[in-house]
C-alpha cells in the first residue's frame, strides 16, 4: 500500500488480525513493543481500513509481536489485542488508536 504496510496478516474465520512485528537486537533503545506508538497504531488502522474495504463480515483485531534476538535465538512477546481503535468525539468519521 502507498500509505505504508501492515508487517503480516492472518484470518481464522471471521477474524483478520493486523499484526505489527518489532525485532531489536538490544533493548538499549527499548523493547520492540515500546516504538509501536499512537502515530504507528492510527498509520495500522488507516491502512487495515483500506484493506478490509471489500471484505464483508469481518472483526478486526491489532496484535504486536515483539522479538529479541539475544544472539541466540529469538525471544517472541505477543501482544493479542494490543490496542483497539475508538472514533474521535470532535472527528466521528476518524478513528484514533
Amino acid at each position: 500500500m502507498r500509505d505504508g504496510e501492515i508487517d503480516l496478516v492472518v484470518r481464522r474465520g471471521r477474524t483478520l488480525v493486523i499484526v505489527e512485528v518489532k525485532t531489536r537486537q538490544s533493548t538499549a533503545a527499548g523493547e520492540g513493543f515500546d516504538s509501536v506508538d499512537r502515530a504507528k497504531r492510527e498509520q495500522l488502522v488507516r491502512l487495515a481500513d483500506q484493506y478490509i474495504a471489500n471484505l464483508r463480515d469481518v472483526e478486526l483485531r491489532y496484535d504486536v509481536l515483539s522479538l529479541f534476538w539475544n544472539g541466540r535465538r529469538f525471544i517472541v512477546t505477543h501482544f493479542a489485542d494490543a490496542f483497539r481503535p475508538e472514533s474521535d468525539e470532535r472527528q466521528p468519521w476518524k478513528w484514533r488508536a
